[in-house]
């Protein structure tokens, strides 16, 4: 079994270089600096590494980078910007192919331009098989059949000393420029500026809790394989800004997705890439998350399934290459696919363990 990790240079890149090595996988490294990879390389103590070189401007060369390789792991964002090249590479070199994104709009121009071409290569593609999408969409999927067909499922983010890294935030900036969708009556239609969302009461919590809106790749996802009407994506007011300032963030959510489509875009941008490229080991294993899927059945019936996790990108990387270790032993459709399409829900949430993934779920 031969992975490539694109972007293996980079802060998830590196973390899921040493997950593929981890796993005993031959390890190719992939990007578009040699100097960096080599960085890599040496950390993992490859002292006759597979290094690959090849940017996102050059097809050919990309497709090639992926030559003799049985998967593709991408960790190169914003993907937005950066991440359909790849996805095309690695269907020409005929690869299976998961990336780490949480970019909504990116997921879904991945399942409607790329999924007749990865059908026709026999190769299955999953944009965001990472801790924000993959256990959501599990844990949403195992959730929702108990009380199908849906009138609505909630999807609750909680996420804790979360230290992003560069990467991320760059992420952010495009998950928030003000065109992100919603799943109303059927139909993806744009989910609009106003950010304020009913409260949740997360686990553990006696009363609800102020929640935002998330432009979530769940909203993407789900429809694909659940019977259901709506899907509503929030997160904890206070997840990723301190408590007390957590109400005036979701009122100023508005006008930060106007500004992110102006030329202040660009200067944010420049000032992000000046920041540190991420946490360090002991903050990074400090971040815990949970995911709360509320479903509610057109009988009125209802289930909640939880999902709890810690270390972000660290949960990232052993959830991607779990992803492709099993799209390369086999089993799964070809085309692009929600975690749930690609693999049993059950069984995969179960398979996270060793990566701190817990996980349960009570009603009909």
């Amino acid at each position: 079994m031969r992975i490539a990790v694109y972007g293996a240079g980079g802060y998830t890149g590196r973390l899921a270089a040493a997950e593929v090595a981890r796993i005993g996988a031959d390890l190719v490294l992939a990007g578009r600096g040699a100097e960096r990879l080599q960085v890599t390389a040496d950390g993992l103590d490859l002292t006759d590494a597979d290094i690959r070189t090849a940017g996102i401007d050059d097809p050919s060369a990309l497709a090639k980078a992926f030559d003799g390789c049985d998967g593709v792991v991408n960790c190169a964002g914003p993907f937005t910007l950066y991440g359909e090249p790849v996805v095309r590479a690695a269907i020409e070199a005929g690869c299976h192919y998961v990336d780490t994104t949480a970019e909504q709009l990116y997921i879904h121009k991945i399942f409607t331009t790329c999924d007749e071409a990865a059908r026709s290569a026999g190769v299955t593609v999953i944009p965001s098989m990472s801790y924000d999408l993959a256990p959501a969409d599990l844990i949403s999927h195992v959730t929702g059949k108990r009380v199908e067909p849906l009138q609505l499922l909630t999807l609750s983010y909680d996420i804790a000393d979360f230290g992003m890294t560069r990467g991320s935030m760059l992420s952010v900036l495009q998950m928030y420029a003000g065109e992100d969708l919603t799943y109303r009556d059927g139909n993806w239609v744009p989910a609009g500026r106003k950010a304020k969302r009913p409260p949740v009461t997360f686990p553990g919590h006696t009363k609800p809790t102020l929640t935002m809106k998330y432009a979530g790749g769940a909203v993407v996802t789900l429809p694909r394989h659940l019977d259901v009407r709506n899907v509503e994506v929030v997160m904890k007011g206070d997840a990723l800004v301190p408590k007390a300032i957590a109400p005036a963030a979701v009122a100023m959510m508005p006008a930060t997705a106007a500004i992110m489509g102006s030329p202040v875009r660009h200067l944010v941008t420049k000032l992000v890439n000046r920041l540190p490229e991420g946490p360090k080991p002991e903050k990074r294993e400090q971040a815990k998350f949970s995911f709360v899927a509320d479903a509610v059945g057109l009988d009125g019936r209802k289930a909640r399934g939880v999902v709890h996790g810690t270390d972000v990108y660290g949960s990232s990387a052993k959830i991607a290459v779990e992803g492709i270790r099993r799209l390369v032993a086999g089993g799964s459709p070809a085309g692009v696919l929600a975690p749930s399409q690609a693999f049993d829900a059950e069984e995969v949430l179960n398979a996270l363990a060793p990566a701190g993934i817990t996980w349960s779920v009570e009603g009909d």
